[in-house]
């Protein structure tokens, strides 16, 4: 059994790295912190650009066309700089909900933005699904939920009448006031409120079934702690150099 990464995946988190590296740093997290979104952005545009943001996207449609364990390398790299990018919301959770749930036409409208980096997205009720109303309606209202701020989608997942869960997708402009501000003490990674009230959103052909729903957690909180052991990784980094002073 092989444990240890590929040369193609250790080239990858070597890219990652220096991608990471150039474009982002502890004073570019705190200019961000204070409100300053260039970094970011400049940062989200070189992932792009570097194959990075269609990590899970078929080649066919502008991707990488690679694995799970490709965008864990590349969550690494972000958590060990305190990137604030909704790379895992958006390359990872909602590349493979819709690559799974997607039909045809969806995949083709929204794979290729993803893949380009042209749309930023977070994803709401995992935890606590939305209800969906008779008129076909959403409801619900989540916080706090990271990256709302700056997401252009909300990959949202909802509780339909017949007991389906299902997942819609809602474009954050055409819902004004549905997602503001959360302030938290901690300001590198930004935080929102998500209300909705009656949104319409783009309902994925294929409902969540419940190992859908397990795989969609298993997703959010292994990127997670894949970032975390990126960040972990860095301080020790610094904490051996600086012990070796």
């Amino acid at each position: 059994m092989q444990f240890s990464f590929t040369e193609d995946q250790a080239m990858i988190r070597a890219t990652a790295s220096a991608l990471v590296g150039r474009t982002w740093s502890s004073e570019a997290a705190r200019a961000f912190a204070l409100g300053d979104d260039a970094p970011a952005a400049a940062l989200w545009h070189d992932l792009a650009s570097a194959g990075f943001c269609g990590v899970l996207v078929p080649e066919a449609r502008g991707g990488s066309g690679l694995s799970m364990v490709e965008a864990g390398i590349v969550l690494e790299a972000l958590g060990s700089a305190l990137a604030p990018v909704s790379f895992l919301a958006t390359a990872v959770a909602a590349a493979d909900t819709i690559a799974r749930l997607g039909n045809e036409e969806q995949k083709a409208r929204w794979q290729p933005r993803i893949a380009a980096g042209k749309v930023a997205a977070t994803v709401v009720g995992w935890q606590q699904p939305a209800r969906v109303e008779a008129d076909g309606g959403l409801r619900g209202r989540w916080a706090p939920v990271p990256c709302a701020p700056d997401a252009d989608l909300l990959v949202v997942c909802a509780q339909e009448n017949g007991g389906e869960t299902a997942v819609y997708l809602v474009e954050t402009q055409a819902v004004p006031g549905a997602v503001a501000d959360f302030p938290t003490m901690d300001r590198t990674r930004r935080q929102g409120v998500v209300v909705l009230e009656g949104a319409r959103g783009e309902r994925l052909a294929t409902p969540l079934t419940p190992a859908g729903e397990e795989r969609l957690r298993a997703v959010l909180l292994a990127g997670s702690a894949a970032e975390a052991a990126g960040g972990a990784a860095r301080v020790l980094e610094m904490e051996t150099r600086y012990a070796c002073e």
